[in-house]
């Protein structure tokens, strides 16, 4: 695979120097009269705080032009820190940075993570300052008494020109399916997997919708595996006792939400808050086949779901049940 990022590239040098050190909080005791102390101090927290800012940024840079799908790791020792990636048998570095970098990664995104200590795996979202360049990433800490490890995996951003190349047969089939869409604004969209599904209606969702408008789309996933622009996505269970009642007042133009299971019928007062702040309603629930969903489906329907189309999404069919 070719990488954007050359092997063997200089570190980054987190290191303040001699000029800074003597300019500031450690100065010449001949002018340690306070007016001159005051007057030095401000442009040396001032340097600090830039270099920070640029050493942040530079590993952001190389965070968001990592392959997607490729984990790599952020290893922390006593001597140093280097971001590595599995070739072949071995490992080889990205890059090497000093320790200090991993200061910044555990004081900006880490500690936020590490509260949620119930969790095994985190996502965060980072933006390259000058490219603009976004990615969104799985992250998993391990840390020891004197080394630290982060595994870290770009999720792959969804192109809908790849998806119908893999799909060709869907060209046809989206058409139908925004059909589906615009006649019935609640439905219960099966699947063996949620992520075929998800790409299906987020091609149409975005033909659809102005993208410079509020509210966007809202996708609550059980998963993140791809990261889909344009859309406000939520790690379903990533907040304890989450609700969309955090969203009081406000009524999405799409809301996709994914369930692990058919269970999620049962939890009336979570669907009832969907259907308040939704124009458009769509759950994607999974299923084995088309018979597996109508024979779930059969009682809930008329109990719980009334006003809701369903259909078996694959990528060989568009079923209604």
């Amino acid at each position: 695979m070719e990488r954007m990022i050359p092997l063997n590239e200089r570190s980054i040098d987190l290191s303040f120097g001699e000029r800074m050190i003597s300019g500031g909080f450690f100065g010449d005791k001949r002018e340690e009269e306070s007016s001159s102390r005051s007057s030095n101090e401000a442009p040396v927290i001032e340097s600090l705080e830039v270099m920070r800012s640029k050493s942040w940024n530079s590993l952001i840079t190389v965070l968001t032009s990592l392959p997607s799908d490729d984990p790599h790791w952020l290893y922390k020792t006593p001597f140093g820190c280097g971001l590595f990636y599995k070739n072949g048998d071995g490992y080889e570095p990205v890059k090497r940075f000093r320790g200090e970098i991993f200061s910044l990664f555990r004081e900006r995104l880490l500690e936020r993570c590490l509260l949620k200590k119930d969790r095994k795996e985190w996502v965060i979202f980072l933006t390259e300052r000058y490219t603009r360049r976004q990615g969104i990433f799985k992250i998993k800490y391990l840390g020891a008494m004197d080394k630290e490890m982060v595994r870290i995996e770009r999720v792959r951003t969804f192109s809908k020109e790849e998806f119908i190349r893999a799909y060709p047969q869907w060209s046809r089939r989206l058409k139908d399916l925004k059909f589906i869409l615009d006649e019935y604004p609640r439905l219960i969209l099966g699947g063996k997997e949620g992520s075929f599904v998800k790409k299906c209606c987020y091609s149409i969702i975005m033909e659809k919708i102005d993208v410079s408008e509020f509210p966007p789309p809202l996708f609550i996933e059980e998963s993140l595996e791809l990261h889909f622009p344009m859309v406000l996505q939520l790690w379903n269970g990533e907040e304890e006792n989450f609700g969309v009642e955090l969203f009081e007042g406000i009524e999405f133009p799409y809301l996709f939400y994914e369930s692990r299971d058919s269970s999620f019928i049962e939890e009336r007062s979570l669907l009832t808050n969907f259907l308040i702040c939704a124009k458009h309603l769509i759950l994607c629930l999974p299923f084995s086949s088309p018979e597996a969903m109508r024979e779930a489906l059969l009682e809930a329907k008329d109990k719980k779901l009334i006003g809701f189309k369903a259909y078996f999404l694959s990528p060989l069919e568009l079923t209604e049940v």
